[in-house]
């Protein structure tokens, strides 16, 4: 199966875009182990894009922990995620009939416009975070809100 990986390039402050092969495991569908290693991590989150995006009819499969990791940087992509991300995107289509994962349906060069300007240094990140989870707090007084904007002032440089 075709995706297309989304990395950080944290030295040059910008996303990276590559078509990659995507091993199937024993039952055909996808290889979690296969995933993990190619996006480094150990627990993943499949996120369904929004339907009136460029990437309508696919799926992001991201760390489900990245933003409780260290990171240099994170990825801002509105089309894919309101929040920041840490670490690599997998984009896999999404079978509507069946709920499959299937080919990515759109093409690098469509993924690298929507991914230009989208590294995100820790100090930005953390506002938009920290914004987003005041907001939850505020509208639901009575719900607990798992502050990962602590985890990512924790990334913010000193000066």
């Amino acid at each position: 199966m075709n995706g297309i990986l989304i990395s950080p390039d944290h030295d040059n402050r910008c996303a990276l875009v590559q078509s990659v092969d995507v091993l199937p495991g024993e039952d055909g569908d996808f290889d979690l182990k296969f995933v993990y290693k190619l996006l480094g991590c150990d627990l993943v989150q499949i996120l369904d894009v929004d339907q009136a995006s460029a990437l309508a009819g696919h799926s992001a499969v991201l760390d489900e922990e990245g933003c409780l990791k260290p990171a240099r940087g994170y990825l801002l992509i509105p089309q894919l995620y309101p929040l920041p991300l840490a670490g690599k995107v997998l984009l896999l289509g999404l079978d509507s009939c069946e709920g499959d994962m299937i080919d990515a349906q759109v093409g690098e060069e469509v993924v690298r416009g929507l991914v230009a300007g989208a590294w995100c240094d820790p100090r930005k990140a953390y506002e938009l975070t920290k914004q987003h989870e005041d907001q939850i707090a505020a509208a639901y007084p009575g719900v607990i809100v798992v502050r990962t904007s602590e985890s990512i002032a924790a990334n913010i440089p000193r000066d």
